[in-house]
């Protein structure tokens, strides 16, 4: 019996008749030599991080830094600050972090002397102001320099002398104060130098050395007197003390002198010391070219 459609179905779509299809042979995938791979690897650069992939780490140079036009790079330039000190000084504070190890030379007022950066390239050094503002200037071997400037108060109320001269010389500046102060003790000088704290409890001066002598450059020493009521108009007597030896043989002693001790600018000269003697340590004392200091205050 045959089957009909009902009103409600519809009849389904004719098939597709689709024709066979012949599948080829898939090709074997082609093989390459080794000596093809590694002439084609060699050709290519290695990878920058190739050494972050080994066990063994492997060092890459990087090429070092080049100032451009002559200046040396930003993270190389000095920078020095000057921050306030007790007995009318400043504390001179550098940084060079590319000079570790190296001598800078300071100047202040026309005194010179030279220090050594620590292994950081750092440096710290107090330093008796002679003028206010107080005007420092560092310079390192290579030319690069660095200045700072800082007001002082109360330079009025302390008289100063100071000497610079080139390394290899032994120098000594004495101030006889026997007559001044009625001691035995005859001289203060870098032998015997006292200290701020003792010129104030006992009236006198005091002396400080600047300078590495084993650093090539410039030396100093400043002497100071802390003035009172009863010391106006009076006089200090100064002698330069030379030791004879091979760097000073017959050849004269260039010595800047800079005195702060009256009410104007500091006073800055030149004296030459002559030296005929070559035996190491003979003493030859000088006072002609060198004035007296004067207690009369700035």
């Amino acid at each position: 019996m045959a089957v009909g459609l009902s009103d409600t179905e519809s009849p389904s779509p004719p098939l597709l008749q689709v024709p066979p299809v012949k599948l080829a042979a898939l090709a074997a995938p082609a093989t390459v030599a080794p000596a093809a791979l590694e002439s084609t690897t060699a050709d290519k650069p290695a990878p920058r991080y190739a050494a972050l992939m080994q066990d063994t780490p492997t060092a890459i140079d990087v090429p070092a830094v080049k100032p451009e036009g002559g200046r040396a790079p930003a993270f190389c330039a000095p920078r020095l600050s000057l921050l306030p000190a007790p007995a009318q000084s400043v504390t001179a504070i550098l940084r060079a972090p590319c000079h570790a190890g190296r001598p800078v030379t300071f100047d202040h007022a026309g005194i010179r002397f030279t220090l050594r950066l620590d292994a950081g390239g750092r440096l710290q050094i107090r330093i008796p102001a002679l003028e206010s503002p107080a005007r420092v200037t560092a310079r390192l071997e290579d030319g690069l320099t660095a200045s700072a400037q800082r007001n002082v108060a109360g330079l009025g109320r302390v008289a100063r002398v100071a000497l610079s001269w080139p390394g290899g010389v032994e120098l000594n500046l004495r101030a006889r104060e026997a007559i001044l102060r009625r001691v035995a003790q005859s001289d203060v000088w870098q032998g015997a130098p006292r200290s701020p704290a003792e010129a104030l409890r006992e009236g006198g001066g005091y002396l400080i050395a600047l300078g590495e002598p084993a650093a090539e450059g410039h030396l100093a020493e400043i002497y100071s007197w802390p003035l009172r009521r009863q010391d106006r108009r009076r006089i200090v007597p100064l002698v330069l003390e030379l030791v004879t030896g091979p760097g000073n043989c017959r050849r004269p002693v260039r010595v800047t002198a800079v005195y702060a001790d009256r009410p104007r600018r500091p006073e800055r000269r030149v004296v030459v010391i002559a030296n005929r003697r070559c035996a190491p340590g003979g003493i030859v004392l000088r006072n002609d070219g060198l004035r007296d200091l004067r207690l009369a205050g700035n």
